[in-house]
């Protein structure tokens, strides 16, 4: 996940966004109504390689369980089920967070919260979840903090 330049907004470079915590919640409500629990939910890996150098991109695995194979079809007039389940996916980043740092570990808590500094963005079109599916996503958080997926390759197991 590649964030801004930090500090700079007309920035055209991309840096990764280690350390963040991506959160997939049911649904497409922005933000998720009080007392939902997420689906589920990963920090992005903010270590150095084997060979000591960072990476050009940080990872995270977000594994989602529970999604139903069908559910009822909440929208009107078309199929009576669906195998899709809306989700919506959100980033959370501190930009002030330095891997490089010794000792550096990202603050999760902080990250939940969306205490001071911390930026929260998410997408603004639902994911479809289906079961024994896998979702491999290329986000990427502009200047503006929006969040956008440049790449989305589903895999049907």
């Amino acid at each position: 996940m590649p964030a801004p330049t930090p500090a700079d907004p007309n920035a055209t470079s991309l840096l990764p966004l280690p350390g963040a915590l991506v959160v997939v919640w049911p649904g497409t409500a922005d933000p998720p109504p009080a007392g939902t629990q997420p689906l589920g939910c990963g920090l992005a890996d903010w270590r150095r390689r084997a060979d000591g150098t960072f990476a050009d991109a940080a990872e995270a695995l977000v594994a989602v369980a529970g999604v139903p194979v069908t559910q009822w079809n909440p929208v009107g007039g078309g199929p009576v089920v669906s195998y899709a389940q809306p989700a919506r996916l959100e980033v959370r980043f501190d930009p002030a967070f330095a891997p490089t740092a010794a000792g550096a570990l990202p603050d999760p808590a902080a990250l939940w919260a969306v205490g001071a500094g911390i930026v929260c963005t998410a997408r603004s079109d639902p994911l479809d979840l289906q079961a024994r599916a896998r979702l491999s996503c290329h986000l990427t958080v502009t200047p503006a903090n929006a969040l956008l997926l440049s790449r989305l390759t589903e895999t049907n197991q």
